[in-house]
């Protein structure tokens, strides 16, 4: 086909288009078309024109379930978790016991295992009524130094082979009572839990709390107690914590809903010079469909003399006073008798 009869002009020729700054060869052109790349739905059609900037990344092995505003909610729970447990807990062991909040994320269950150092102090437990086991670590050094401060030691110069003794056992589960109650009760707005230890474990590979894809949120708490700093982690799956969640995700909307009717209801000195219409109005009286379309200029329509004592003023619609008609200084006026709650009438 010939070129210059589509175009009207002469086709280029091979040097024209080494220099034009549109040709795809010139990869600094400012000219040159977004990057596009290849998508696929889920019958794995191709989807033409795809901008690489319209994708977004998603990490399957560390996925985000919560938005920033409720990881944040969350975040500020457990940073009071750790305010409180450093009072409760030095108390408790009688020894400066500092805790402070390390990090909050979400990974899979297999992740989270992954993480887990061997051997560890591994505690299961559930929290009534919710459903699903929770998994919480406590550093070995961490938890032979609890032991040792609650039989009496000094915290010293001490080094755990990974394994506690019965006795060790037992004691940090005291602790970790303490740790759990405190946790739950920050919680207490959301509903009432009821924590409860259920087995323990020393190595995260036998661990089938839950799936190995399940979402789990762990939050770390470090913690420091004479020379001794260890970390302690809670892990829960997010199935378990979904009611919790939810109903702060209510309770955040309706603490929104009753900033936004105070703000409302608040006076503003402009509202002042809005003009508001105000009409005084009867009960006339009743008649028929038939003799209303009798009525025409002229004709008289009787009323009940104590008319005038039940006189309406309305405003933008709503029936705000009730009172009577009479004369003030020769003009038409009407008396305030009583304040209605605003009935449409």
């Amino acid at each position: 086909m010939d070129t210059e009869g589509n175009t009207g002009m002469d086709a280029p020729g091979d040097d024209a288009l080494e220099a034009s700054p549109a040709s795809p060869a010139s990869p600094a052109s400012p000219a040159s078309p977004a990057e596009t790349i290849r998508v696929f739905d889920h019958e794995g059609t191709l989807i033409p024109n795809v901008e690489a900037d319209s994708i977004q990344n998603f990490d399957f092995r560390n996925p985000v379930f919560l938005p920033e505003a409720e990881l944040r909610q969350i975040r500020i729970l457990h940073d009071d978790l750790a305010r409180c447990l450093s009072a409760r807990l030095s108390i408790f062991l009688r020894k400066d016991f500092a805790v402070s909040m390390g990090g909050l994320e979400s990974n899979t269950f297999a992740t989270f295992i992954e993480t887990i150092p061997d051997p560890s102090h591994l505690v299961l437990f559930k929290a009534e009524p919710l459903f699903g086991v929770g998994v919480l670590e406590v550093d070995p050094d961490l938890a032979l130094h609890i032991a040792d401060r609650m039989l009496g030691g000094r915290c010293e110069n001490l080094k755990s082979t990974g394994y506690l003794t019965e006795i060790e056992t037992n004691l940090v589960d005291d602790f970790i009572h303490i740790l759990l109650e405190e946790w739950s009760r920050q919680w207490k707005g959301e509903g009432d839990l009821q924590p409860a230890l259920i087995g323990r474990e020393t190595n995260g590979r036998f661990l089938q709390t839950s799936p190995a894809n399940a979402v789990v949120l762990v939050a770390t708490m470090e913690t420091r107690m004479g020379g001794c700093e260890g970390k302690i982690r809670i892990s829960l799956p997010y199935y378990t914590l979904e009611p919790l969640i939810k109903k702060m995700h209510v309770g955040r909307q309706h603490e929104a809903t009753g900033l936004a009717l105070e703000q409302k209801t608040e006076w503003r000195s402009s509202y002042n010079q809005i003009p508001v219409e105000l009409i005084a109005e009867w009960d006339a009286a009743e008649m028929t469909v038939g003799k209303l379309m009798e009525l025409k200029p002229g004709d008289i329509l009787e009323l009940p003399r104590g008319i005038i004592n039940q006189t309406r003023l309305r405003m933008e619609n709503l029936v705000k006073f009730t009172g009577e008609v009479g004369l003030e200084n020769g003009t038409v006026a009407v008396r305030i008798r009583e304040k209605t709650e605003g009935e449409n009438l």
